[in-house]
């Protein structure tokens, strides 16, 4: 009767001591693969101690995985998470219970701020936080985003550069200026730069060689040879309707040069320097998306001692430049 006595109570202040120990502690905030729980060293924790994770299930309760702890407070403690079964990840609610081992602290490194090896993260990838910081210290503050880099493509850098037309045509005369134009050669260039909306704007210089022999029908006979020119240098405005037809304007200087040398052989030459504009359109048979031909008519006025208009024809070959 007394051993059993004796047995009984040997049960009860083994399962006593059994509820006491179980009591476990609870994980009250995760971070990756840190947690703090709610004991310290005020209840027994140690620096070093490894606890077990149990979690219930319909097997029964389990043990998934263990962590370690790596700092103490008064009543809180701070854990670092260890081996565990596959995909075995700390969470908040997690009960942790004690074993008999204690693992000695880390000497080498303080345990506020450790790097973890490739070694250690590879052996560990559940493991995915490089850096351990003190409980105490503050998250650091997220970094503002920058806006995104807008890259410019090769294409799209072309489409901003200028624009270069070589051409060639000819004048029609008319008013005062009949007579001194037909034949002519005209030749130029001109430099072009996008506006955005369809206008570019530029700047042209053009060199008309007018023919000789029709100074005599200006009252200019007598002359054994005679030639003239007629230098234009303006600045001009484009307005595109899509990449074929345009519309264009512009204005600057007329500079009409004639040379005669008369049959004694007495050389006498005039020239002067004129404001004029002129207004036009033009069409471009694009060849690629930066080059084409270009056909054009421009109704020229500059104010001599007389006011002096003209019609002049070109076609040229417009590219952008690389």
């Amino acid at each position: 009767m007394l051993r059993r006595v004796i047995v009984a109570l040997a049960l009860v202040f083994l399962a006593l001591h059994t509820a006491q120990g179980d009591e476990g502690t609870q994980v009250i905030k995760v971070n990756g693969a840190y947690g703090i729980v709610n004991k310290g060293a005020n209840q027994g924790l140690e620096v070093g101690q490894v606890l077990v994770v149990r979690r219930r299930s319909t097997e029964g309760v389990l043990e998934v995985g263990k962590v370690k702890v790596i700092r103490t407070t008064a009543n809180r403690a701070a854990v670092e998470q260890m081996a565990g079964k596959r995909g075995f990840h700390l969470v908040k609610g997690d009960m942790l219970f004690g074993l008999s081992e204690v693992v000695p602290p880390p000497v080498l490194r303080p345990p506020e701020r450790t790097t973890r090896s490739g070694r250690a993260a590879r052996k560990d990838p559940a493991n995915t936080r490089s850096k351990m910081r003190p409980i105490s210290e503050p998250r650091p503050a997220p970094k503002p985003e920058r806006p995104p880099t807008v890259t410019r493509s090769r294409s799209s850098r072309i489409l901003t550069k200028p624009w270069i037309t070589v051409n060639l045509g000819t004048i029609v005369s008319g008013g005062g200026f009949s007579g001194t134009s037909v034949p002519s050669f005209k030749f130029g260039a001109s430099y072009m730069v996008p506006a955005g909306h369809g206008f570019n704007l530029g700047l042209e210089v053009n060199n008309v060689l007018l023919n000789t022999p029709s100074l005599n029908a200006q009252g200019l006979g007598g002359f054994n040879k005679a030639s003239s020119s007629l230098l234009e240098a303006y600045f001009v405005a484009q307005k595109f309707f899509g990449r074929r037809f345009f519309l264009e304007s512009g204005a600057g200087i007329y500079r009409p040069k004639v040379r005669t040398v008369s049959v004694d052989g007495v050389e006498s030459s005039y020239t002067s320097t004129n404001f004029g504009f002129f207004a036009g359109s033009g069409v471009v048979i694009p060849t690629s998306q930066y080059a084409g031909f270009m056909l054009r008519g421009r109704l020229h006025n500059y104010f001599d001692s007389a006011s002096r208009h003209y019609l002049g024809l070109a076609a040229g070959f417009r590219f952008k430049m690389r």
